[in-house]
């Protein structure tokens, strides 16, 4: 753990679970102040309390949808207004379980789990990636060491994408 966040402000869409969770938990140790929005007020606030227990403060935590025009700009005002200026901003949000997209690749799994098993098993890794990986991954691209990284494409999938043939 470098700090290298310290003091910024990040705001991380879908802050209740998975990626954005995973994001939370590494940009908080890398020193940022943060703001979590979702849409589930009850996981959101169990999300903030795992972040509080890591950070030692409360991230700014926010109910609302950001595939509503209104609920953005409301969301941006409030983080504004409580934190100040926003530094780093990761849009995540939700869509299919992990499993169900893995089982319409793989019909012949019997459960979503075993197509997950499946699927992992296909990879270089030989393993799913945790959403603290990925977490690495977006901190690092918010931090000064990728100042000189500009509109490229960075596969984090475990090596799911074979580049190199």
């Amino acid at each position: 753990m470098n700090r290298e966040l310290e003091n910024r402000i990040a705001l991380i869409t879908g802050g209740s679970a998975g990626i954005g969770l995973g994001a939370a938990k590494v940009m908080v140790r890398e020193g940022a102040r943060l703001a979590i929005v979702a849409r589930d007020r009850a996981r959101l606030d169990r999300a903030a309390a795992l972040i509080a227990a890591i950070a030692e403060r409360q991230p700014f935590a926010m109910a609302g949808d950001i595939t509503n025009p209104k609920h953005v700009a409301e969301i941006a005002a409030e983080v504004e207004r409580d934190l100040g200026r926003i530094d780093i901003l990761v849009i995540n949000f939700g869509g299919p379980k992990p499993g169900e997209v893995a089982r319409r690749r793989m019909p012949e799994a019997r459960s979503d789990d075993d197509a997950l098993l499946r699927f992992a098993a296909g990879l270089p890794m030989k393993r799913l990636l945790k959403p603290e990986e990925i977490g690495e991954v977006i901190a690092f691209l918010a931090s000064d060491r990728a100042s000189d990284m500009t509109g490229c494409f960075v596969p984090v999938d475990g090596g799911a994408i074979r580049a190199i043939g």
